[in-house]
């Protein structure tokens, strides 16, 4: 089924537009968090079998939108993978366009009224005749399911018009009669499976601090199965900083993630001329590696003091 569709946020297109190309982003309406340059890396614990490519020969359509050869595989039970053909209007205005597929939005119990919820790797593809690829891991516990598979199509312009095609909308829509089914039978890492306490802070050096902290993950998530890291957001009116800390590799223990304001500062402009500086808030995050996503986030008031040597 192929259709023109109406308006859409602009502000939820340019989220996905942003990301770090090839991360999973999910176009919802949370508090964002800064990411950072580099991640923790995947162990080898998790063995992932070959993602099915599309096959070579797809029927795509000689001119204008269309989307074929979608494939679909499961690396694990609790993931799936997207392959797809796309072609994209030789026409002198479009430079390129934002492919996202789709999940169901009760796959991650939101409070929306949409059938689907957006899956992005947020990356803009700009060939005329090109591939695209998602990957969707359920971060809850039970079943996602669905007898569909939907596509969507922003368009982008060139140069100063690069982003003036979105306040029109989805330009192409296309849905597929392919079921699909992931279960995950292990709880979600939630308030009720992970127990984060005893926050200290200790200046260690110019502009540089170490947070050290106890945590507690329920032992009915497999950590063979699951990937995760924590990361730390400092907040006050003027700057924000964010640091991530190593792989998880045991369901208890004292984590420390370091900080250097030099280089996890959202800009150093903000601690020029001082000789120290203070945040009041601090901000938790649990990061689930496959999945590419915040699973757990925690706010509270803890107050560090970073010092400069100059």
């Amino acid at each position: 089924m192929k259709r023109l569709i109406g308006i859409v946020v602009v502000a939820i297109i340019l989220a996905a537009c942003w990301a770090t190309p090839g991360q999973a982003v999910l176009l919802t309406q949370q508090s964002g968090t800064a990411t950072s340059a580099s991640k923790p890396s995947a162990t080898s614990t998790v063995t992932l079998s070959p993602t099915q490519a599309p096959t070579a020969t797809v029927d795509l359509a000689g001119e204008g939108y269309d989307i074929a050869g979608v494939q679909v595989s499961y690396p694990r039970e609790d993931m799936i993978v997207v392959d797809l053909h796309y072609r994209l209007p030789e026409e002198e205005e479009i430079g390129g366009a934002i492919i996202v597929s789709t999940i169901p939005a009760l796959c991650l119990q939101l409070n929306s009224n949409d059938r689907y919820y957006a899956v992005s790797q947020g990356q803009v593809y700009e060939q005329t005749i090109g591939t695209a690829h998602f990957e969707f891991k359920q971060p809850l516990e039970g079943e996602c399911s669905s007898d569909a598979l939907v596509f969507k199509i922003w368009p982008l312009g060139k140069g100063e018009d690069r982003w003036a095609f979105l306040e029109d909308g989805v330009a192409y829509e296309e849905e597929f009669d392919i079921a699909f089914r992931i279960l995950r039978d292990y709880p979600a890492l939630d308030s009720d499976t992970i127990i984060v306490r005893s926050f200290d802070f200790e200046t260690t050096g110019d502009w540089t601090g170490k947070y050290t902290f106890e945590y507690i993950i329920d032992k009915q998530i497999p950590l063979d199965l699951e990937q995760y890291y924590f990361a730390l957001t400092g907040w006050s009116v003027e700057c924000q900083f964010y640091a991530e800390g190593p792989l998880v590799t045991d369901h208890e223990g004292f984590y420390v993630v370091e900080v250097d304001l030099r280089e996890h500062l959202s800009s150093t402009d903000c601690i020029e001329g001082y000789s120290s500086y203070t945040f009041g808030e601090l901000f938790f995050n649990a990061k689930d590696i496959l999945a590419q996503e915040t699973v757990y986030f925690h706010a509270m008031e803890f107050q560090s003091i970073f010092l400069s040597e100059d």
